[in-house]
């Protein structure tokens, strides 16, 4: 099975997890390289990225359907990948990763609170 997303009506996705759920599901995905996801579904081994055109999209889905045996592998490494890269662990780390980066280069998260006190010293100016 394959699923095809025109995604919305401007044919943009911004973070397509309808995408990544057919992923998990082991279902091929066929959509266009203007989805911001397009890298990782092409990672994943279970996409086939095209242009945005009706005939790209089409010859894209004669492809896949006439692969078979190898489209049903396709589905289970897109399984796989998604899986492995999209768990909780590893996006929890990636998050914490890119918090301790900005972190170090001196963005400052916690943001001082001004007190009622500082408040009413600089509306008495």
């Amino acid at each position: 099975m394959i699923l095809i997303s025109r995604a919305k009506p401007t044919w943009l996705e911004n973070f397509g997890f309808v995408f990544f759920e057919a992923l998990a599901a082991g279902l091929p995905v066929v959509t266009t390289n203007l989805i911001d996801t397009a890298g990782e579904i092409e990672d994943s081994g279970a996409g086939f990225i095209v242009e945005q055109s009706a005939n790209a999209i089409a010859k894209a889905c004669e492809l896949a359907l006439a692969e078979g045996q190898a489209l049903r592998e396709r589905g289970k490494a897109g399984r796989a990948w998604t899986f492995e890269h999209l768990n909780s662990e590893t996006s929890g780390a990636a998050f914490e990763s890119l918090y301790k980066e900005y972190s170090q280069e001196g963005v400052n998260f916690q943001a001082p609170v001004p007190s009622v006190t500082d408040a009413r010293s600089s509306s008495n100016r």
